[in-house]
This record gives structure tokens, sequence and C-alpha cells, in this order.
């Protein structure tokens, strides 16, 4: 009972304070920034990081991120292998940034929209 009232009370302050936990979707990806990640800030890193090998006629792995719908329909996908740091691979020549990888998990974890 005592630890409830602990956990309870920590949390009371810690909302009182302004202290929120991030936002975790169905997926089970917390939204670390709180701010809403629009698509195209998204389809920006993929373009410059991704489409390379994954388009229409250099399809690594038969995974193509060259339109807005195959984005869309492979957000998961991408957001597995971005974060496990699988991809881009190392020797491709192309280095994703801490808040890149974080833009991707955010926009995966408010749903993947096309805003």
């Amino acid at each position: 009972m005592k630890l409830f009232i602990k956990i309870s009370l920590s949390i009371t302050i810690l909302t009182a304070i302004g202290c929120t936990t991030p936002a975790v979707t169905n997926s089970g990806n917390a939204d670390i920034s709180g701010t809403k990640v629009l698509f195209k800030d998204v389809k920006t890193i993929i373009d410059a990081k991704c489409v390379t090998c994954h388009n229409a006629s250099r399809a690594e792995d038969g995974f193509m991120l060259d339109t807005d719908s195959k984005i869309l329909s492979a957000s998961n996908k991408i957001n597995r292998e971005v974060i496990s740091g699988k991809m881009p691979p190392r020797n491709s020549g192309y280095i994703m940034s801490e808040t890149e990888k974080n833009t991707i998990r955010d926009w995966v974890a408010q749903g993947s929209s096309s805003n």
C-alpha cells in the first residue's frame, strides 16, 4: 500500500510540474518528441537515405520506397530496419542521424499518417 501511495504521489507531482510520459501506440513505439511529425519530413529522409537502393529499378530485398504509398504501407518495416541499425547499411555510404531515426520512430508512433 505504501508503494502505491508513493507512486501515485510521484505521478501527481510530475504531472503538476508538467512532466508527462511519452505517448505509446499499439505498436509499442514511444513518441519521444511529443511533436507532430509531418510525412514530408519523413519523405525527405527516405528520399535522401533510402531511395537510391529501394526504387523501381533497384529494389534491394524487393523493398521499394519510391512513392508515397509505398512508404506509407512499409512504415513499420522502415521503423524496424532503421531503429535496429540494419538500414541504411554502413557500407551504403548513407548514415542516418539520431534525429532522423527519431523522426521516423515518432512518425510511426503517431500512426504513420500522410498528413
